[in-house]
Order: structure tokens, then C-alpha cells, then sequence
């Protein structure tokens, strides 16, 4: 029997993408079978399911068909065990690390002689025993649902957008709740950049944001029928007690894909650094522009 890979995909979208490109290249290069974990109706912060993202046929797995495994080594942070365990829901990782350990070399996965393989990792970085762009270009590889794919293009085609387009990228919500968004030198740089006449496509998981932008600055184009991230207790802030206080159903998470395949088709100018969602797109920038 053919050994196996099992990705193990939770969190956000990108932190999710990240682990299933990385993962669809290991399994090219040790020539194992790529299967698929991928939470959706355990997460509040993610409610949509693989296939309704994509038509790839993946194989996917439950987290009871990863415990009944045999011969599994776990690749994975401590502290993304520690993670997951807050969230309420999604402690099935700190299952498996006591059922099989941890190992947290990820370079061991090349040449491990387990039959099963699980790969917990957010990021594209040095860490990984993969180049980050080879990894990336999986991302072509991805069969977007057709209904996805043919807003994106409607949109590309009614708004002019390409590689001339500026891309803005202004995480806000849990993400501001953490890190103080900078949202006045956002602002200049966005003004800079309307003021040399330049198209700027404006995306953020906050309509306020959005909104302010488009209102302030005549070149700023934004999407006006996409839905955005909920409160799960409208009385609490974002981050509540160290967990996160963010809802996202299936079509919050459709509209953020769809942001997504948009913005890789601009060049990302203004973005922070700290974002997997931004950093995603800067380098689907550098695949497209090889």
C-alpha cells in the first residue's frame, strides 16, 4: 500500500491553503498519496468545506480516521497544539500529539520511513524542507468552483484589473484587536498612490474599512456585494478571554477566496507584513510574474 500524507487544515483560509501547498509538495517528492483534514463545522471562524471551494478530488479524512491510523508520525509546533486547544472545538491535534508525539523537524518528513505522515504548519518559510515558491505554484494546481472563478472574472473584466492594479490589503477586526493597524499611514500611502492616478482594489475583512476608503479616495475600487466576519457576542470585543470572538459561515469565507484570487492579480503595494492573507498574494505576485 502506498504510503500517505495527511494535511492537516485548520485556522484561517491562508494559514489552511499555506499547509495544503506545502503538503501537496511533500507528497510529490517522497511520491505518497496526499489526503486531506480539513475542519469546517467544528470552527466557528470557518464554516465552509473543501469541495466547496474547489473540485479537486481530494481525499479527505476525519480526525477519528487519523487516530485509527497505524505507524503515524506528527509533524507540528507545540504551540500549535496549544493553539488549536483554545479553540473551543478543535482540540483533536493535542488527541493525536498524545497518541502519536510530535516530531518538529519538518526537514524528517522527507526521508521518514512512516507509512503515515500528518503535516500541521500555517506558514511557507525556511522551516519547511520545501522552496516557499514551488510550494506556492500548487496553487495553480487548485480547480476553483466555477461559480468562484466566474465572479472573479466578471470582476477583473468590468474594473480593468491587472498587474498595473495597486493591491491593498487592511486586515482589521481580531486582527487590529492584536497587532494596532496603523490605519493613518495606511491612509497616506493609499493618498500617495491616488494622487499618481493610479487603480487601487481595496480589500479588508472589515465594511467600515472598506467603505472609508472608497468614500475618501476616488480611485480606490471595492467589492459591494461581498459579506464580512460576525461577532459571535456582539456585546464582547474581538478577542474575548484570549479566544476569538469572530464568526465566519461559508459565504464570508467564499467572498474572502474570491478577494484573494483578485488580489493576486494586482501588484500588492500596501499590506502588512504580520498577514498570511498578504503575504499569500505576494507571492502568487512572484509565481505570476516568473
Amino acid at each position: 500500500m502506498r504510503k500517505s500524507i495527511v494535511v492537516y487544515c485548520i485556522s484561517g483560509l491562508t494559514n489552511r491553503l499555506n499547509c495544503l501547498l506545502a503538503g501537496m509538495e511533500v507528497a510529490k517528492k517522497t511520491n505518497r498519496q496526499l489526503k486531506v483534514f480539513w475542519s469546517y463545522d467544528e470552527d466557528p471562524t470557518f464554516r465552509v468545506r473543501l469541495k466547496d471551494l474547489f473540485d479537486n478530488d481530494f481525499v479527505e479524512v476525519s480526525s477519528q480516521d487519523i487516530e485509527q491510523m497505524k505507524d503515524v508520525e506528527l509533524f507540528t509546533f507545540k504551540r500549535s497544539v496549544t493553539a488549536a486547544k483554545k479553540k473551543k472545538g478543535l482540540d483533536d491535534l493535542e488527541v493525536l500529539q498524545k497518541k502519536f508525539g510530535i516530531n518538529e523537524e519538518f526537514i524528517d518528513m522527507i526521508n521518514s520511513k512512516a507509512e503515515n505522515l500528518v503535516f500541521h504548519y500555517w506558514s511557507l518559510d525556511n522551516r519547511l524542507p520545501i522552496s516557499a515558491i514551488d510550494a506556492q505554484k500548487n496553487f495553480l494546481l487548485l480547480e476553483i468552483k466555477k461559480d468562484i472563478q466566474d465572479i472573479v472574472d466578471r470582476f477583473v473584466s468590468q474594473n480593468e484589473i491587472n498587474k498595473d492594479t495597486i493591491g491593498v490589503h487592511i486586515r482589521s477586526t481580531d486582527f487590529n484587536a492584536i497587532h494596532k493597524v496603523n490605519y493613518a499611514d495606511i491612509a497616506r500611502k493609499v493618498e500617495r498612490e491616488n494622487n499618481a492616478s493610479k487603480k487601487i482594489f481595496l480589500f479588508s475583512d472589515s465594511k467600515n474599512v472598506e467603505e472609508k476608503f472608497a468614500n475618501k479616495f476616488e480611485n480606490v475600487i471595492i467589492r459591494n456585494d461581498k459579506k464580512f466576519v460576525k461577532k459571535i457576542d456582539e456585546a464582547q470585543p474581538w478577542i474575548f478571554e484570549g479566544n476569538n470572538n469572530r464568526f465566519a459561515d461559508r459565504d464570508v469565507i467564499i467572498d474572502a477566496l474570491i478577494d484573494l484570487l483578485i488580489a493576486c492579480k494586482t501588484r500588492l503595494a500596501i499590506y502588512d507584513t504580520r498577514s498570511m492573507f498578504s503575504l499569500f498574494i505576494l507571492r502568487m505576485n512572484e509565481v505570476i510574474n516568473e
